[in-house]
């Protein structure tokens, strides 16, 4: 009975990508919207905070489940844009990135720089 229970186990273990877990959305979103607002270099007022989550929530809801635990942790881990832009990942998440890019863009049309 323990063999078998051992070998669920290990076949779940193994079926899961050996334990690896995506990082949450949410854990996604704080972190891209973290380095996005460290970009802008300033203080971004709240009108300006909101169109950067509209965007950070577009942009990780129309790629979250085309991308690998790797990758998504990858981005969490980034602290500055250029850790960000050096995620290396797949074609198709590249694809997906830059389909996200396309989609969610406008969002940043609302973007104002008059501080």
């Amino acid at each position: 009975m323990k063999i078998i229970f051992l070998s669920l186990c290990i076949g779940i273990f193994l079926l899961t990508g050996c334990g690896e877990t995506k990082p949450s959305k949410a854990a996604v979103k704080e972190s891209t919207n973290r380095i996005i607002v460290k970009t802008l270099g300033v203080t971004p007022t709240a009108e300006q905070k909101k169109v950067i989550t509209e965007y950070v929530d577009c942009y990780v809801d129309d790629t979250y489940d085309d991308m690998s635990a790797k990758t998504l942790k990858k981005i969490v881990d980034a602290k500055t844009t250029n850790e960000l832009s050096a995620v290396e990942g797949t074609q198709n998440e590249k694809d997906a990135l830059e389909s996200a890019t396309s989609k969610c863009q406008s969002t940043l049309s609302k973007l104002t720089t008059d501080y």
